[in-house]
């Protein structure tokens, strides 16, 4: 397919958002982030009270204030740093319950979201999707550890390893800009995998659903640092909400993220059916019905 087909079928995606109310699918997805971000934060503080480098706590609020909005910042700063204060080893194991069922929750949602942006319907067993939501939550934790692995000690660990091979200070510099493009690439596998898996539509290639995902990373992306502007320099919700604004921030935040994601899923969606569009005319009658998308399963 080439670079005007993609553009027309992405311009279609973005008219078919608002046609199958996926912003509304956004909503709710931001709401089962919100109540996953107490627990995260909970598991995230507990993991860290074991990790022996200084500035560790320092460092991951620095990486995590790259996307959240400031308002929202400082309310996180806030629970992180009493999170940190009360070690408790009770907190690891709430921390990891928690997170699995809210974020599992969220993976549910993501489900239904995708069904609808393919125009597809759930046929698959009640069990069946709940194993596959909790599946897809420890499969984007471990690569969200990825990330944070490679943004958080990757410093470190290019500095030992520089010192131990005895590299020069270009591979230092060439290493910082290394970590970013990892963070990228696991974020858009991550994406990948959702695309994959979760949608009720037969995915023979992994690789088909690439362009979505790259476009649902970018648009998270350019819509995080976007939000993080306008309410910095414009929008300052703390100023006439007091503490609500800083939640309401954060609620804007995950919203845009989901955002993010489903307009990537509907690109995806368009482009699957382009394809399908685009078979010889003679091998499909005049009479005959579009053919329905090929159902997982």
């Amino acid at each position: 397919m080439g670079p005007r087909a993609f553009l027309q079928a992405t311009g279609k995606a973005v008219r078919d958002v608002d046609r199958k109310h996926l912003l509304a699918f956004a909503g709710s997805l931001a709401y089962y982030y919100f109540l996953s971000l107490i627990p995260f934060l909970i598991l995230l503080a507990s993991g860290l009270a074991y990790i022996p480098i200084p500035h560790l706590f320092d460092q991951v609020l620095l990486w995590m204030s790259y996307f959240i909005p400031p308002d929202s910042m400082a309310l996180v700063r806030k629970v992180f740093a009493d999170l940190m204060a009360t070690r408790n080893s009770g907190f690891l194991s709430f921390g990891i319950i928690g997170t699995i069922w809210t974020a599992s929750g969220a993976s549910a949602a993501m489900i239904e979201a995708l069904n609808v942006a393919y125009e597809v319907k759930e046929g698959r067993p009640f069990w069946h999707t709940r194993l596959l939501a909790i599946g897809l939550t420890f499969i984007l934790a471990a690569l969200g550890a990825i990330v944070l692995a490679a943004m958080i000690l990757g410093p470190e660990l290019g500095a030992r390893l520089a010192h131990r091979v005895g590299l020069d200070p270009l591979f230092l510099e060439t290493w910082s800009y290394f970590r970013w493009i990892l963070a990228i690439c696991t974020s858009i596998l991550a994406v990948e995998v959702i695309y994959h898996l979760a949608p009720n539509v037969e995915q023979r290639k992994f690789l088909r659903t690439l362009p979505g995902a790259v476009v649902a990373v970018i648009s998270w992306v350019a819509a995080s640092f976007g939000l993080g502007f306008y309410l910095g320099h414009f929008g300052q919700l703390s100023k006439s909400y007091g503490t609500l604004g800083a939640v309401a921030a954060l609620l804007l935040w995950f919203y845009v993220s989901s955002a993010a994601i489903l307009i990537g899923a509907e690109v995806n969606a368009a482009l699957l059916k382009a394809a399908r569009d685009q078979l010889p005319v003679k091998q499909v009658p005049e009479t005959k019905a579009e053919p329905p998308l090929r159902l997982a399963g």
